[in-house]
């Protein structure tokens, strides 16, 4: 084994129990992440994201998995679109783009931004607040 060996990552993900699939990143999975990034900010647009994080995955476990067999890549391809919000963030951490608690601080955030606008709109039609 190389000096570098070591710190060559091998990811394990587990997608449900007992599943687990060991994927090796590449540059170009680095670099497809960043784009995707950049143009789910650009147009405020997470489909874009979660699309394109779907793809990269699916691409890397067919890359660590060449032999699978058609009926488990269909079910495999079902599971990660199930998935693929888990997946996402799992990855981001895996490549060390986040930390769970930058996706935790974020999650929290956005649910507080939903509470104040369910507030404003119920406000506006005159009726009682939701209860956190």
């Amino acid at each position: 084994m190389g000096k570098y060996a070591q710190a060559l990552s091998i990811w394990e993900h587990e997608i449900a129990k007992g599943i687990i699939h060991k994927l090796k990143p590449i540059e170009d999975d680095n670099l497809e992440i960043i784009r995707l990034q950049k143009e789910a900010k650009k147009t405020k647009s997470q489909e874009i994201m979660l699309k394109g994080m779907k793809n990269l995955y699916l691409t890397m476990v067919e890359r660590a998995y060449p032999e699978m067999i058609p009926e488990d890549k269909k079910e495999m391809e079902e599971l990660v679109g199930q998935n693929v919000s888990s997946i996402t963030e799992e990855m981001l951490i895996a490549f060390k783009l986040t930390t769970r608690e930058d996706i935790k601080k974020f999650q929290d955030r956005y649910e507080e931004e939903l509470l104040k606008q369910q507030v404003a709109d119920v406000m506006s039609e005159g009726e009682e607040p939701p209860k956190k």
